[in-house]
């Protein structure tokens, strides 16, 4: 079994014993304690706050320290590193090199200690942060913010500007990304352009960290597509129920297979590989549902129309449309943090208000687009939120009870046993989960249907699945606080 790197066992015995009271921090306040990643940082204070509630050691500063320095380090480093080896993936040399400097600035507290931090070319921003991620379609958003916020929320530090060089550069982390990222969005979009161009998105991305910020808008179809289909004169002189079936079937693509906007929903339905033939069998059997089925004229009127569409967006024949509509995408990020970007949704509103006139269900798709799109954001920030927490709560509890104890105060029949966490493991939103955990849900083509698949999860499963006393019962509505009443619950057992 391998031990913390670096770490002088000798060198640290006995250097809690001169140490003060007001000398010595916990190990969880620790300055540098901010810098490590979850997987790293919730194995520490688990196996540190562990010597406390078993009784081998004392709660307080200065006990704990003098405790664990000279007389428990070699057990306790073991148990640490067990845990990062396990939860924080195959190659887990420089998560476990971090730990031991954080266990010798534990132990020796004035000592100065640092870890990595950008000086130059630093990136405030999480990859589900730049408006440029419009320019992706919501099933390839979904894939990528999957790979990247699930298993850079626990393998990497928390703070944009040392999560993104980390989620960049650290070998273990981006050769898992890479994989995940791969197959989530090839399930997600069915379509390896799509992947593509998810891939590309992820290397522009790590290339500010090298000062670079360039990202490549989506290609536009050869015709020249300011209108809908549903502004064609074509389209117009068709059937009521026949203009509802083309309209569902072409218009919801924006809000998962295809990009907002006519020049890209254009792009993508008649030029993207395989779509069409998806589009025109979805088409049929939207007409076929709103028309009488035995009208077989309504469906290939439909198809005609849908065929000249396509047409024009190959630029082989020019519609004559009244309807113009410019395609404008997000203005461009910078490294220097979120002041200087445009929210995503400034431009995806200005393409679709147009729309909105000729498909009166557009409103409601632009909602649901909006919510796949903040979802993502929003797990990957409740899932650290969640680490941090417990990790946080369990040091206090435990100082908690101990000090009753001591007092003579009745304790609950549960404070026999190990220390629980209470808590749904599945709080990372749409796109991202606590690592080791199953996989999201992933829509596939036009399907309705969906289904799990955990061999997305891109590495090694979580620590929390190392203790199975670990309990997880958190419901994600009101996170905060469940999080707040499971720690009085743990302190007033």
């Amino acid at each position: 079994m391998k031990h913390l790197h670096g770490l002088s066992w000798i060198g640290l015995l006995g250097l809690a014993v001169l140490a003060t009271a007001k000398d010595v921090s916990y190990v969880t306040d620790l300055e540098i304690f901010t810098y490590l990643a979850p997987c790293v940082s919730s194995a520490i204070s688990y196996n540190v706050g562990m010597q406390t509630y078993s009784t081998m050691c004392g709660d307080s500063e200065t006990e704990l320290q003098k405790c664990i320095c000279s007389t428990r380090m070699d057990e306790v480093a073991s148990s640490i590193s067990t845990d990062i080896e396990y939860s924080c993936g195959s190659s887990a040399t420089e998560d476990l090199s971090s730990a031991s400097k954080l266990m010798q600035k534990y132990c020796n507290q004035e000592e100065h200690i640092t870890f990595f931090s950008p000086t130059k070319n630093i990136v405030e921003a999480y990859i589900t942060d730049l408006p440029e991620l419009a320019y992706l379609p919501p099933c390839a958003q979904s894939g990528l913010s999957y790979a990247v916020v699930n298993i850079g929320s626990s393998r990497c530090p928390e703070a944009a500007e040392l999560n993104a060089p980390c989620v960049c550069n650290k070998k273990d982390v981006v050769q898992d990304i890479t994989s995940t990222l791969k197959s989530a969005v090839k399930y997600s979009c069915s379509n390896n352009g799509d992947v593509t161009s998810a891939q590309n998105f992820y290397s522009e991305f790590c290339q500010m960290n090298d000062g670079t910020t360039s990202f490549a808008p989506p290609k536009g179809p050869p015709g020249d597509m300011s209108y809908y289909i549903t502004a064609m004169p074509q389209f117009k002189s068709l059937n009521k129920c026949a203009q509802s079936g083309i309209a569902s079937a072409v218009m919801e693509q924006s809000s998962w297979l295809c990009g907002d906007g006519p020049q890209e929903l254009a792009s993508c339905i008649c030029i993207k590989s395989g779509m069409s033939k998806i589009i025109s069998s979805s088409l049929t059997e939207r007409v076929k549902d709103y028309c009488d089925s035995t009208h077989i004229a309504n469906v290939t009127s439909a198809i005609d129309v849908f065929r000249y569409y396509c047409s024009a967006a190959e630029s082989l024949v020019v519609a004559t449309v009244s309807q113009s509509i410019f395609q404008s995408y997000p203005t461009a990020s910078s490294g220097a943090g979120p002041g200087t970007t445009v929210p995503a949704g400034a431009t995806a509103t200005s393409s679709s208000i147009t729309a909105e006139e000729s498909n009166p269900g557009h409103e409601d798709k632009e909602e649901d687009e909006s919510k796949n799109s903040i979802a993502p954001i929003v797990g990957g920030v409740a899932g650290v939120v969640v680490v941090a927490a417990l990790g946080a709560g369990l040091f206090l509890c435990i100082r908690r009870k101990r000090q009753r104890q001591a007092k003579g105060e009745e304790l609950s029949n549960n404070a026999d046993g190990p220390p629980e966490y209470t808590g749904h493991p599945e709080l990372m939103g749409n796109s991202a989960y606590i690592k080791g955990h199953t996989a999201p849900p992933i829509v596939s083509e036009l399907s309705s249907t969906t289904s799990f698949k955990p061999e997305l999860g891109g590495g090694q499963s979580s620590l929390l699945t190392m203790h199975p006393q670990l309990s997880f019962k958190l419901t994600l509505p009101s996170l905060t606080g469940v999080i707040h009443q499971h720690n009085q619950n743990m302190c007033h057992q």
